[in-house]
């Protein structure tokens, strides 16, 4: 953002409302959510949001800062969800924008594509 010549001010006010209207999209989709803090440490890297819906469970979100990516931290965190999910007879989702790069990460994990349109692809694992 600073490549676009914002004041400080401006930017801070940019990613607020931009908290703001995630955390409200998210609340009202997903109102059971779980929003956890991943900790490395004493240190905050990232965090994972995750909800359930009947017989199924919902990877919503899972964001590292850079600095913590490619170390197996989320890689870790996600296997540990399909596990707990196993034991409780549940079905596993999430969606990941079509062309990201984790796409890659959730099919060797197990994950396979049940839909996808020109946006996302939405995954699963039994």
């Amino acid at each position: 953002m600073k490549g676009w010549g914002w004041p400080v001010e401006q930017q801070s006010a940019f990613l607020r409302m931009q908290y703001q209207m995630r955390a409200r999209s998210y609340a009202t989709a997903y109102s059971s959510a779980s929003d956890l803090i991943i900790c490395e440490g004493e240190s905050a890297v990232g965090r994972m949001l995750k909800a359930r819906e009947g017989d199924c469970a919902c990877l919503v979100d899972i964001a590292l800062l850079s600095s913590s990516r490619n170390r197996g931290i989320g890689k870790t965190l996600i296997e540990e969800l399909v596990a707990q999910c196993r034991r409780d007879g549940l079905r596993l989702r999430l969606q990941v924008a079509v062309g990201n790069a984790a796409e890659r990460l959730y099919r060797r994990i197990g994950f396979t594509e049940f839909t996808r349109d020109a946006m996302y692809t939405q995954m699963q694992i039994e």
